[in-house]
């Protein structure tokens, strides 16, 4: 098992390609970077994080995870060995900064070596010996969890509360991206919906601005920086309505330079992986939200037009597509205020909230709960 991360040069590339195929071993992007080359059938559609799926499919997981140029951090290290198993699995790690190997997981090796030059040498020996050989049908099923029919995909497209299912609200908001477009993703379950389903319009390149910890609103400053960069690219900026708030006046930069950008704010007027954590972990109990709500009102695009960027509101799956589209025709900056509901509940805030009704554990979401303490009087 191989995790690529965002600096790997062409010929490393090429390197992992022909250690996967020669040895039949998949390849996950981590979330922080995804480039769904199509150029080795040994590179996943989906990003590592699709990993914590196997035992729901009654797939085994990885008894090996080679961990190449990429930190674990919240999301990639999953809670309790979600993604990257913590037990019957050992763990190779290699990167050119030795302080990063084993930093939040134990590792079984760890090797200080840039990249490419651990992938020739370890190609090198291999050609001269012979490569243990792999579960194909095991490696096939992995790589194929990609083709897998989404649960939400024969829910309502619109939710009791009235508006859009967010599954089916960014399923046609990423099929109306031009393929080869640079992807940037900023929020918490705003950026899961669509990490879900980004490869579906053939994306040059997806990010996860949210770093190894999961801070919010930098991911205005990964799309300016990838518009400049990347000027002959679509790039589209996807936040969730919290994530935005942080830096939304940057779309006053993105117009004074005219830059080819849609921005995207999924709105579901709430703070929608804490407050659904919330609910999670307090249920009806404590039903009020006031920290993690966000208020309906707030037009994002009525800012956004203040800041002379093409705008528009949607709260329609059927307009969608053609919005997407509209703005992507078009010369300069736009941006979408995308009407959602906080519910369903993203798989991937269930699974790191990690409820239990153990009295003897304490819940710590995003991390692993804790042992509650005791003490004698």
């Amino acid at each position: 098992m191989l995790f690529e991360s965002l600096n790997q040069g062409l010929q490393t590339r090429r390197q992992l390609f022909k250690l996967a195929e020669d040895c039949n071993i998949p390849i996950f992007n981590t979330s922080k970077h995804a480039s769904f080359n199509p150029s080795s059938p040994m590179l996943s559609q989906k990003t590592a994080g699709a990993l914590a799926i196997l035992p729901f499919v009654k797939l085994p997981r990885p008894d090996l995870v080679l961990l190449l140029g990429a930190r674990t951090g919240m999301f990639l290290g999953g809670r309790s060995g979600a993604i990257i198993p913590d037990k019957d699995c050992k763990l190779v790690q290699v990167d050119c900064d030795g302080s990063e190997i084993g930093r939040s997981l134990p590792v079984d090796l760890g090797i200080v070596s840039d990249a490419e030059a651990f992938l020739s040498a370890l190609n090198a020996k291999l050609n001269s010996t012979h490569p243990t050989s792999v579960d194909k049908s095991w490696v096939q099923s992995v790589l194929g969890l990609a083709s897998m029919e989404s649960p939400y995909e024969k829910e309502s497209e619109v939710t009791d509360s009235g508006r859009l299912h967010p599954y089916h609200a960014v399923k046609n908001l990423v099929s109306g991206i031009e393929p080869g477009s640079i992807i940037i993703l900023d929020g918490g379950e705003a950026s899961a919906w669509v990490g879900d389903l980004a490869s579906r319009c053939q994306p040059h390149t997806v990010m996860t601005a949210t770093g190894y910890l999961g801070f919010l609103g930098n991911g205005f400053g990964y799309t300016l920086g990838c518009a400049i960069a990347a000027p002959d690219r679509k790039v589209i900026n996807i936040q969730g309505d919290g994530s935005a708030g942080f830096h939304l006046m940057e779309l006053d930069t993105y117009k004074r330079f005219n830059l080819n950008i849609l921005t995207v704010v999924v709105n579901n007027s709430s703070w929608g992986m804490s407050s659904n954590g919330q609910d999670l972990v307090y249920g009806t109990d404590h039903p009020a939200r006031p920290i993690s709500a966000l208020s309906s009102a707030t037009e994002y695009d009525v800012v956004a037009k203040g800041l002379q960027n093409d705008a528009a509101k949607v709260s329609r799956v059927e307009d969608i597509q053609g919005t997407v589209t509209k703005f992507q025709a078009q010369s300069g900056p736009s941006c979408i205020n995308l009407i959602v509901d906080r519910k369903p509940i993203h798989p991937i805030t269930t699974a790191m909230v990690g409820l239990t009704d153990d009295p003897n554990l304490v819940v710590v979401p995003y991390y692993n709960n804790i042992p509650r303490a005791y003490y004698k009087l």
